[in-house]
């Protein structure tokens, strides 16, 4: 439990990705070959042992051998579709796409889970970052990032979070609050246009307080539409299949509503943003949580990590049933971290590097 400031993953004013924090530095190594532009279809297998890639590049099919293993890392959506591509996968579902079964593990693609949320916002007195209503404070911004390395476009969306618990009874904290220094319209005014008026957030200066479920308990799963590597798999995050993590979203809201009527907030607030009525009954808030709430690019859980027969992965990353092969990213992940998942996936990558260059002495 407890508020604490966010940090973020940055460098000198901008976000810092692994591929601007690990891959650059390495671009000279003569042991390297970065291709660009490519879709991978799936991992070569011969004799139970992954011995390459075949990719598509240019519209050309193209097969990279490996020496050693083949490490998959293509995020909790896309390494199930290339596993399950290349026979590694549910038998039953492989069968009924013509695909030939190498491996049956009935866990990849599934227990995907991810952290549903929906903002409580509200209009306030003071400039926010909904700046579009005045265009010499967005160039005074856009200056002080460019020259400067600093400034409003230098910080993350959310400034600071809380966990709580929306029940005194629970062990742990069920919601993460999170606290940002503007609020959006997107995601939630067609929902009520045209029957309602709605403040423009590009026009009005607001603040949000988005509640998203710390562990949630509804399970999806990733699935291929067919065996064309450029189709986009079928996702199917059954986001609300448990009602429990709607009601806890539900109770988080109303928690939300709490806050902003603290001393400490309610003097800055001039009225409701969204929802509209934030006093509404729990059946308007229900129904508005399952048109409106969103993912948080969240997602994990897609090829297990475990010491059981069932999972995907070992606890060294090897994919169960087939030799020289690992996965190392989010999909790993067996159950999700409370916390955003960015830190997680650069810890597996880390720890992926370290096994593959032990078992590689």
């Amino acid at each position: 439990d407890g508020v604490y400031a966010n940090l973020a993953t940055q460098w000198n004013g901008n976000r810092s990705s692994t591929a601007q924090a690990f891959l650059d530095p390495a671009r000279g190594r003569p042991n390297l070959k970065i291709i660009t532009g490519a879709i991978a279809d799936r991992i070569l297998i011969e004799n139970g042992r992954a011995s390459g890639v075949c990719y598509v590049h240019d519209g050309e099919a193209r097969d990279i051998r490996a020496k050693c293993e083949v490490i998959l890392s293509a995020g909790a959506v896309q390494s199930p579709a290339i596993l399950m591509r290349s026979g590694i996968g549910p038998g039953e579902h492989l069968q009924g796409l013509d695909i030939p079964v190498i491996a049956d593990r009935r866990e990849v693609g599934g227990n995907l889970h991810e952290h549903p949320n929906l903002p409580n916002s509200r209009l306030v007195r003071e400039p926010t970052y909904n700046v579009l209503n005045n265009p010499l404070r967005l160039a005074k911004e856009g200056l002080a990032w460019l020259f400067g390395g600093r400034g409003m476009l230098t910080t993350c969306a959310v400034h600071a979070q809380c966990y709580a618990r929306t029940l005194p009874e629970l062990e742990h904290p069920d919601v993460r609050v999170q606290i940002l220094p503007f609020w959006s319209d997107e995601t939630i005014k067609l929902y009520f246009l045209p029957d309602n008026p709605f403040p423009d957030a590009n026009r009005r200066f607001g603040v949000t307080i988005a509640v998203s479920l710390a562990e949630p308990m509804s399970r999806g799963e990733i699935r291929l539409k067919d065996s064309d590597p450029t189709s986009s798999p079928v996702i199917d995050y059954e986001m609300f299949g448990d009602n429990r993590d709607l009601e806890t979203l539900r109770r988080g809201l109303k928690l939300a509503n709490r806050i902003f009527e603290t001393p400490s907030m309610a003097p800055h607030i001039v009225g409701p943003a969204y929802p509209p009525d934030p006093e509404q009954s729990d059946a308007k808030w229900e129904a508005q949580i399952r048109a409106c709430a969103n993912v948080s690019s969240h997602p994990v859980g897609t090829c297990r990590m475990g010491g059981d027969d069932a999972a995907v992965v070992d606890p060294r990353l090897r994919v169960l049933g087939v030799e020289g092969l690992r996965v190392a990213d989010n999909s790993i992940v067996p159950t999700m971290p409370t916390a955003n998942t960015n830190a997680p996936a650069i810890m597996i990558g880390e720890r992926g590097a370290d096994f593959a260059l032990r078992d590689a002495r």
